[in-house]
């Protein structure tokens, strides 16, 4: 492991990258890179020429650049440490061939061949104009860093740990100073909600500006539940609607009369599938419970109308409860937990009118789990959000749960990562404190140190902050 750095897997063939070159890959918006994190990086990418496999020696010169010299060939790095490469397009036509920011960090010769590394401007045509990815130049042809598929000697990684983490230490930190999460550096705005301008305002519902690796969490999602699947079998597939996406994933219980959790997934009301959140049902399925997964549609489909999306998540919920006997649920034990926008919608479900709605108990629901959700849509409704939400008053005020505390019944725990955005941590404190207010039960976690995504995350983990939120609400594990 490279002290200092992100960690790295170490192995005898292709070596996994750490989290700093996710970040700039993942992120998007390569704003900048420093040399010393570049050839750090591209330490872990040499690709072996030949039968090339001789110890070499790696030192650190005066910049912070790394010479690495060997028998065999010499790799030299160029450039001042903490000197930027910045990816903006200079031409202005989206495409940068061989931009005045490319800076060469190594040229290793061997076996009568010769590769070139240089760290440059990278577009694949999907990054918006004016915006590029980093990518290393090997023999004019691109790498974005992020996605490299070489191999290095385990002797030759190992023998330069130590130098690089030296050079790691500072170069990170060199990093997370000109690469802030959060809004892009700007000139303070006029006010929009509270003490936020539009670009942080626009900024605070976006995760994305604060979670720069949720790709790699959301891959690992979908991995992960294929993985449960494997482990505890197929879902059970039931219909609770008309139109296709009206289903649920249902993983039951090992033992009939089981409690019952339902799952109501986030996505920004605009993505995600029941199947991509299978992996909490390992928790709850050891500790003897039945775990679903909703599925419903999105907001493009909806038109833009929450109330849509509330609905069927509303028909869904009655569904699972009315037919709890097809899957050995038991009627006494059933919960309900939704994360982001999910959260929102868990939330909407709670302050339902079962009885008048669907002819239910008006405490059927026995408890809420809102994770990482949104309670008050008034600022939302100012943000870019509204550009694919068609907001009205009635939207707003309907499906705003803070609002509509008096037809709260059951329990409520709500749960927050504090590296999420600024407006959803508020949300969550704000929505727990008039909880209270009303007189009605409610419960906080506030988890330190976790980003949006990675509590959603820990729903499948029996020690994490959500996992452990669950099992102790449903009484179980």
């Amino acid at each position: 492991m490279i002290v200092g750095a992100s960690p790295f897997e170490i192995g005898d063939g292709d070596l996994a990258i750490g989290a700093l070159a996710q970040r700039t890959q993942e992120f998007g918006r390569c704003q900048c890179l420093d040399v010393a994190v570049a050839l750090q990086r591209l330490l872990v990418r040499i690709h072996r020429i030949g039968d090339i496999d001789r110890e070499h020696e790696f030192d650190v010169d005066r910049h912070g650049a790394g010479v690495l010299v060997g028998e065999a060939g010499e790799m030299r790095g160029g450039g001042a440490g903490g000197r930027e490469s910045r990816c903006d397009d200079q031409s202005g036509d989206g495409r940068i061939t061989r931009s005045p920011h490319e800076q060469m960090l190594a040229r290793h010769t061997g076996k009568g061949k010769t590769n070139e590394w240089s760290v440059d401007c990278y577009s694949d045509g999907t990054d918006p104009p004016g915006r590029h990815r980093l990518g290393l130049r090997s023999n004019f042809s691109w790498t974005p860093l992020g996605k490299a598929n070489m191999s290095v000697d385990r002797r030759t990684l190992l023998r330069a740990a130590g130098a690089v983490g030296a050079t790691a230490i500072g170069a990170s930190a060199a990093h997370a100073a000109g690469c802030d999460i959060g809004p892009p550096a700007h000139d303070k705005g006029p006010l929009v909600w509270m003490n936020l301008d539009q670009i942080e305002l626009d900024a605070a519902y976006d995760q994305a500006t604060y979670a720069p690796t949720l790709g790699q969490i959301l891959k690992r999602y979908a991995t992960s539940s294929e993985e449960v699947r494997k482990r505890l079998g197929p879902p059970k597939r039931f219909s609770y609607g008309s139109t296709p996406v009206e289903g649920m994933d249902v993983y039951p219980a090992k033992n009939p009369n089981a409690p019952v959790f339902v799952f109501i997934h986030g996505g920004a009301w605009l993505r995600g599938e029941a199947k991509e959140y299978g992996y909490p049902a390992e928790l709850f399925v050891n500790a003897g419970a039945t775990y679903i997964a909703l599925d419903f549609t999105g907001i493009g489909a909806a038109q833009g109308d929450l109330r849509v999306m509330a609905k069927q998540v509303r028909s869904g919920i009655a569904w699972a409860y009315k037919n709890i006997a097809s899957y050995g649920g038991d009627p006494n034990r059933f919960y309900i937990g939704g994360h982001s926008s999910g959260g929102h919608l868990c939330g909407v479900a709670l302050v339902t009118d079962w009885e008048k709605e669907f002819g239910l108990p008006p405490t059927f629901i026995k408890a809420g789990m809102c994770m990482s959700g949104m309670y008050d849509l008034k600022p939302v409704r100012l943000s870019k959000r509204s550009s694919y939400v068609k907001f009205d008053d009635d939207m707003e005020a309907s499906m705003s749960t803070q609002r509509h505390l008096d037809k709260l019944r059951v329990p409520v725990v709500v749960t927050y990562g504090t590296f999420e955005t600024p407006e959803f941590q508020r949300q969550s404190r704000d929505f727990v404190a008039a909880v209270k207010a009303a007189g009605k039960p409610v419960e906080l976690v506030e988890a330190p140190s976790y980003n949006h995504f990675e509590m959603c995350e820990t729903l499948g983990n029996p020690y994490g902050p959500n996992g452990r939120a669950a099992l102790r609400m449903m009484g179980i594990g």
